[in-house]
């Protein structure tokens, strides 16, 4: 009982972060991590303290960055290199933890295709190793082949990638809806069913192309940082360790989220009422959310 209610609790979490998400860019958001009153004012004032010190977090973070990278101009893979590797994926881990950057889609997207805790793992990663390795792509286009800073086309590129990216959420979002809609009106919404309606690859694949083609400005940042310092390749192995340390966090989301409906529909799995609300409000609700995401965020 006490694993039911809890399970509970984390999907009314879950619900809260992805319709608090949804006021921002869940996949860009904390490019600029300084908060702002109008930012700050959107939330409870528990939420609004937790903002501000991963904002103090992520400064003390990308200061030991600087200090680090200055080092490894001296010694290119010395005792800095180390630390500047476990600091770049500290920074991902605390990074993601901000507002946005694909946690409302993972729970949303899980709770409407129940999935595996290999396919939580596998989409928080796949999501951020492609928002983190779009970026690193435009800078080393622009920088190398234009000669520019890559930072300015990394904000422009991202501005043609949102609407697409935005309208593709729209109809993943549409897709999942209709599908549980047709599953309640067939009657197929059952334990029996439940094997069947399990992510798939080309789902997840789709989802995290859509989540996760906007470009991140903080990578783009500690990269452009990297390259001015003439330390390419460690800046570049650096990126690989934000997005592991991005998709862990993302990917932690994912797998509690699974773990939580796992023990909601185990827990009423022998009461077929009961287990049918829960799979289809669940369901319902996650497919509802990630179309709003995508609507309120192509609109906006």
């Amino acid at each position: 009982m006490i694993k039911f209610i809890v399970a509970l609790w984390f999907l009314f979490f879950a619900f809260a972060i992805m319709f608090a998400d949804a006021a921002q860019n869940p996949f860009i958001s904390g490019g600029n991590t300084k908060p702002t009153a109008e930012k700050t004012f959107t939330y409870p004032r528990m939420i609004q303290s937790a903002l501000l010190k991963i904002a103090v977090m992520q400064k003390a973070l990308r200061n030991k960055l600087t200090r680090f990278g200055r080092d490894i101009r001296q010694n290119s893979y010395g005792k800095s290199f180390w630390l500047f590797m476990l600091l770049s994926f500290a920074y991902g881990v605390i990074h993601a933890l901000g507002p946005g950057h694909g946690k409302s889609i993972v729970c949303s997207y899980f709770l409407a295709r129940p999935g595996k805790f290999l396919h939580g793992f596998f989409l928080g990663n796949m999501i951020t190793f492609i928002h983190v390795g779009s970026a690193v792509i435009i800078v080393l286009i622009f920088y190398f082949v234009f000669q520019t800073s890559g930072i300015t086309a990394v904000d422009d590129i991202s501005n043609y990638l949102e609407n697409v990216s935005y309208a593709f959420l729209i109809l993943i979002g549409i897709f999942l809806t209709g599908r549980i809609i047709y599953d309640m009106k067939t009657g197929r919404l059952s334990n029996a069913e439940l094997d069947k309606s399990v992510a798939d690859k080309k789902s997840l694949i789709a989802v995290s192309l859509a989540a996760g083609a906007i470009p991140c400005p903080g990578a783009a940042i500690i990269l452009l940082f990297t390259i001015s310092l003439s330390i390419l390749i460690p800046g570049l192995i650096a990126m690989i360790f934000i997005a592991t340390g991005m998709g862990a966090t993302t990917s932690f989301f994912a797998i509690v989220t699974i773990a939580a409906q796992k023990t909601v529909f185990r827990t009423t799995s022998k009461a077929k009422k009961g287990f049918t609300f829960c799979y289809a409000t669940m369901a319902f609700m996650g497919s509802v959310t990630i179309t709003v995401i995508g609507v309120l965020l192509l609109l906006g």
